[in-house]
């Protein structure tokens, strides 16, 4: 078996999310792969990584988000890591909140200037 094909099958099915292990072989042996043992050992090494990274990312946005960063500076951050990153999955109002609170008494144009350098775009502020 080619394993490239597989390892960009396995790449494609869990940018989607939602699959355990066990649901992984399962797809993948729908699509007609024939996984016998060496492809499970390649298949368990690769969903593990998958896993801790993925854990790492939720982790590593949600300590931006406390600290106030909104979507587009962590859009930037996580895109030089090399990491699947859905922007819907996470809570934005709340590090709008932090960032409205540390910017302290700026009001209007510095207000907005100040969102916008941590991340909050003109369209995704609301005041």
């Amino acid at each position: 078996m080619d394993n490239t094909v597989l390892l960009k099958m396995m790449d494609s099915l869990l940018s989607g999310g939602g699959l355990d292990y066990d649901g992984l072989i399962g797809r993948l042996e729908a699509m007609g792969f024939d996984i016998q043992e060496e492809e499970r050992y390649l298949v368990k090494d690769k969903y593990d990584v998958w896993l801790t990274t993925s854990f790492d990312l939720d982790k590593k946005v949600g300590e931006y988000i406390k600290r106030g960063y909104g979507p587009s500076y962590v859009s930037r951050v996580v895109a030089k890591e090399d990491a699947d990153f859905n922007i819907d999955k996470y809570d934005w109002a709340e590090a709008y909140r932090i960032a409205i609170n540390k910017s302290g008494n700026r009001t209007g144009k510095k207000r907005q200037g100040f969102l916008y350098r941590r991340g909050f775009l003109s369209n995704s502020v609301i005041d």
